[in-house]
């Protein structure tokens, strides 16, 4: 019995350590869905890339993760700017709502894109990402000045380039 406690002991560590979830910061709302393509990897300078303050954008607060098997994101991009197809803000979700319900679901200011352009990816194994809620932005550039409100829709940051990609697709939008 002596030796049987410590090894039990040692394996529920083990598993805790393993199978924890990392809580997101009291003051975000929304929840991290469980994404089986994703294996969780600590990475602090990504997660510090992708989080700001309140009223700054960004996201509210994250996870970092590491994509294990290829993982399909949507992007709404500008276009009128074609290097908008590959930013760094994506989401596991096809877009299915209007575009002001999408500017407000994700806090994007109409002054940052003209949001009609579908972009559809399959991120390759190996890419880095953060997955959170939508922070507040305390105000828009013009047409839009007033600010949005933090959101509970969980986004990707992708930082990086094109070659995080595996295949792509492009089309208007809606």
């Amino acid at each position: 019995m002596r030796g049987v406690l410590p090894a039990l002991s040692a394996a529920l560590f083990l598993a805790g350590c393993v199978s924890t979830p990392v809580p997101l910061p009291a003051d975000c709302r929304g929840t991290l869905p469980v994404v089986v393509a994703l294996g969780a990897r600590p990475d602090a300078a990504l997660l510090a890339a992708a989080t700001a303050p309140p009223g700054q954008g960004r996201l509210c607060g994250g996870r970092t993760f590491v994509v294990l098997e290829p993982l399909t994101v949507y992007r709404l991009a500008d276009s009128t700017r074609p290097s908008s197809e590959f930013g760094a803000w994506w989401s596991l979700e096809r877009p299915v709502e209007t575009r002001e319900q999408y500017r407000r679901k994700y806090a994007i200011c109409e002054g940052w894109s003209a949001l009609d352009r579908l972009v559809t990816c399959s991120v390759q194994p190996g890419t880095p990402l953060v997955l959170g809620p939508g922070q507040s932005v305390a105000a828009c550039p013009p047409p839009q000045q007033a600010g949005l409100p933090q959101t509970e829709a969980i986004q990707v940051f992708l930082p990086g380039d094109e070659k995080r990609f595996l295949a792509c697709s492009s089309t208007s939008w809606p």
